[in-house]
């Protein structure tokens, strides 16, 4: 199959959308420079009025709607060369007919002539599809696109340790979209390295292939029943970012049922410890007494944890809080 073939029927529809829309396209595409340019740290949304959507062009009488959102901290989700500030742009094409249909599709090409009419010639190009299956061009009801963006509005091709997993849950799988077969230098790019960048030459060493962080695991006489939820928090605390983008973790002991954590904050030169509790497999099942669920649990949660990993996540959530709020934050040089 030709470059041309997946794309032709796609760039027509894009053509069409541009005639039609043109206000709203120019302010989409403003909002997201925007946002790019002031590296926002937070998800930001397409007010209803900038969506972008009309009649779908293979079927009249379905709506079609382009809606877009931003996910910040991308450094924490792949390698990025230094002085690189990306940002993930994301765009959702959905259809809607009425709210008493059910199943209603579009065509993948319809799809993807929406989202290149939103994003542009040069973006879109750079863009991949993902989601929660493999069979990319069924027909659906909803499609999800996204491009990775620098401040100054060049867009990237994703590092080979891009976790998507991180943009759409888990199990997301991603492919790179064709691009306009007049873009030759981007195609003999892809043709040359694949549809992702490889990493090893500057990625950063505290960090596995795989884009985890590295930490030294080391234990001595471990309470049996506290393995499970230290072996959750230790797989917690390699994902990068998760707790905060300036917590870099590099090692967890485990002392009997305590567990202690050394990490070091972005910014700071020395090192910090943490020391929590960790909770035995009968911890799980009983519920603390008032006033005992730090010595338990080490913080309070808001839903006691039956399991190890919901266990580990809450721990992780309270100390994303911690460094927003409280002292893991503030910590001065």
């Amino acid at each position: 199959m030709s470059v041309e073939d997946p794309f032709r029927r796609s760039a027509e529809i894009a053509d069409a959308v541009r005639a039609w829309y043109p206000r709203r396209i120019t302010r989409l595409q403003s909002n997201i420079k925007r946002v790019v340019s002031v590296e926002l740290k937070t998800n930001d949304r397409t007010d209803p009025g900038d969506r972008l959507g009309g009649p779908a062009f293979d079927t009249r009488d379905t709506r079609v709607c382009v809606g877009h959102s931003f996910r910040p901290y991308v450094t924490d989700l792949g390698s990025f060369p230094a002085g690189v500030a990306p940002q993930f742009v994301r765009l959702g094409v959905s259809v809607t007919r009425s709210a008493a249909d059910a199943g209603i599709t579009i065509s993948y090409e319809e799809a993807e002539g929406w989202f290149r009419a939103a994003l542009g010639v040069e973006w879109s190009d750079y863009a991949y599809q993902y989601g929660a299956t493999t069979d990319f061009r069924s027909p659906a009801s909803y499609f999800s696109f996204g491009v990775i963006i620098d401040r100054t509005g060049r867009p990237l091709l994703t590092p080979d340790n891009f976790d998507w997993t991180r943009i759409d849950g888990e199990g997301t799988v991603a492919r790179k979209i064709v691009p306009d077969p007049a873009n030759v230098g981007l195609i003999e790019q892809l043709d040359r390295i694949g549809p992702c960048i490889d990493t090893s030459a500057y990625r950063d060493p505290r960090i596995t292939p795989d884009g985890r962080w590295v930490l030294a695991v080391t234990t001595a006489n471990p309470d049996p029943s506290s393995i499970r939820a230290f072996d959750a928090l230790v797989d917690r605390l390699r994902v990068r970012g998760l707790i905060d983008t300036r917590f870099v973790p590099h090692a967890v002991h485990l002392a009997g049922s305590t567990a202690v954590v050394e990490f070091r904050r972005v910014g700071v030169d020395r090192n910090f410890r943490e020391s929590v509790p960790v909770p035995t497999e009968e911890d799980l099942r009983i519920r603390p007494e008032s006033g005992e669920w730090v010595l338990q649990l080490g913080y309070r949660p808001s839903v006691f944890p039956q399991e190890p990993d919901q266990w580990a996540l809450g721990l992780c959530a309270h100390w994303t809080e911690m460094f927003a709020y409280g002292p893991l934050g503030k910590i001065a040089e």
